[in-house]
């Protein structure tokens, strides 16, 4: 047997191991979402836990690179690490929910080491034991050896982003990367391995498959895990950690609170008037509800929605009954705003899912100038915000950053957790002008813009009020 026919197996499973290292890193934060979000923190703990577990990896895989059977431990290590990556995809939908007591901004971290640093500690411990395990120049053996692993990873990170994720899932994604160490073992010729493992992803591919439908719609793609939900006759989109909207099929009007509050603020006093609003432009889908209720009372209205993910809207036309005669526009919601030169008497903010993911580029000072501008000059702009302006870090930047921009600001309230924002180039008669903004609040910029920190202050603050009463 010539050197090329001993070294490829090798090779072969680092490349296997590379890309279930990446599968998983990227397949985490999507598994965590339900519980933490999709935000800044959750994508900083899986990258500091990766990195801190294939540190610890490279220098144990070292260790034990210079003892005795080494291809024993290659056999383990590659082994455990698939049968992980097998048990994540079987029960990581029930191991998460567990862990929501964890707040939003070091919850994460504690998820992805619970979840995701095994893995990436016997991926990355099996690269030494291979260099030393294949004869050659130590030099130039090494770089080929993570040359391959590199490979691994790349292939991963393109297949999970692209192909993975969106056309099979979480659970699919990492069932991929079982199958890939799985195949790797037979020119190792690990064929017992090998075979139980195969038997074990055929068992998981048919356990997965047969359960019954816990949701409507249930996938990943690019930008969330969406789910839709049906109880009776109320259908729910869940967007990550967050419900984003419901309908009520046969039924137009919204079902969630401050949907109805902004549409019936809408509908009472800008388009029941003696000169009523024409056109609406409305920053995100989600469930549609309340641009397509707008279009019902009101069919000569101009109805705009911008949305980014394109799959939002084909369920939405699919199971949340949107209605056809909205003018839906795929894209980012900044960007599609930038590109139409048309003025619109109501500008809707309803792209931030929840307080966990508010997207920093639609709460900047510069954003907002561009809203102003394509507010006509009896227009309005109403965003939906958690925490009051005077007790809340978010809340009270947010208003402050508008009132950079616009003249007058307003709320209409419910709770003093839950607001409507109004922002206008001239005053109304219809919503509580606001009047005080908290010391906390700073000024959002495109180049600075704290969101998850100011969201996560917010959270640690109202945890703090609830043990002191």
């Amino acid at each position: 047997m010539n050197n090329n026919n001993r070294t490829l197996p090798y090779f072969a499973l680092l490349l296997a191991l590379g890309a279930n290292t990446l599968i998983v890193e990227l397949v985490i934060p999507r598994m965590i979402a339900p519980v933490f979000g999709n935000t800044l923190f959750s994508w900083t703990a899986i990258i500091t836990v990766v990195l801190v577990a294939l540190t610890a990896g490279y220098r144990v895989g070292g260790i034990l690179a210079t003892r005795k059977k080494m291809n024993g431990y290659i056999l383990v290590f590659s082994l455990g690490a698939a049968i992980w990556g097998l048990l994540l995809g079987l029960f990581g939908d029930v191991i998460v929910p567990y862990m929501r007591p964890f707040n939003m901004m070091f919850g994460p971290l504690i998820a992805a080491t619970i979840l995701a640093a095994l893995p990436a500690f016997l991926d990355a411990a099996v690269v030494p034991m291979v260099i030393q395990a294949i004869e050659g120049e130590r030099g130039d053996v090494s770089g080929r050896c993570f040359a391959w692993s590199t490979i691994g990873s790349i292939l991963g990170v393109v297949f999970t982003g692209y192909v993975l994720l969106p056309q099979l899932g979480i659970s699919g994604a990492l069932l991929t990367g079982v199958v890939l160490i799985t195949l790797a073992m037979i020119p190792m010729r690990w064929y017992l391995p090998a075979s139980c493992l195969a038997i074990l992803c055929i068992g998981a591919i048919v356990f997965t498959t047969q359960q019954i439908p816990k949701s409507l719609v249930d996938l990943s793609n690019g930008y969330h895990r969406i789910q839709v939900k049906e109880t009776g006759s109320v259908r729910s989109l869940y967007l990550d950690t967050t419900l984003e909207g419901q309908v009520r099929t046969g039924n137009p009007r919204p079902v969630a609170q401050y949907m109805t509050r902004v549409v019936d603020m809408i509908e009472t006093n800008l388009i029941n008037t003696e000169h009523p609003v024409t056109s609406a432009f409305f920053l995100g889908g989600g469930s549609f509800s309340m641009p397509g209720y707008l279009k019902h009372i009101n069919p000569e209205m101009r109805v705009v929605v911008a949305e980014v993910d394109p799959d939002v809207v084909q369920i939405g036309t699919k199971y949340l009954e949107l209605n056809k005669d909205i003018e839906v526009i795929i894209g980012d919601g900044r960007n599609v705003l930038a590109d139409d030169s048309s003025r619109y008497d109501v500008i809707v903010n309803d792209a931030f899912h929840g307080v966990r993911k508010i997207p920093f580029h639609l709460a900047s000072r510069e954003f907002n100038q561009l809203v102003s501008n394509r507010l006509s000059s009896k227009g309005v702009y109403i965003i939906n915000v958690r925490g009051h302006p005077s007790q809340s870090h978010m809340a009270s930047s947010f208003v402050k950053t508008l009132s950079d921009v616009f003249p007058y600001l307003y709320a209409k309230t419910e709770t003093r957790t839950n607001i409507s924002v109004i922002a206008s180039k001239q005053q109304i008669d219809w919503a509580d002008e606001i009047k005080e903004i908290g010391p906390m609040a700073i000024t959002l910029t495109d180049n600075h813009a704290p969101i998850e920190y100011l969201i996560a202050r917010d959270f640690v603050d109202e945890k703090l009020r609830r043990m002191r009463n």
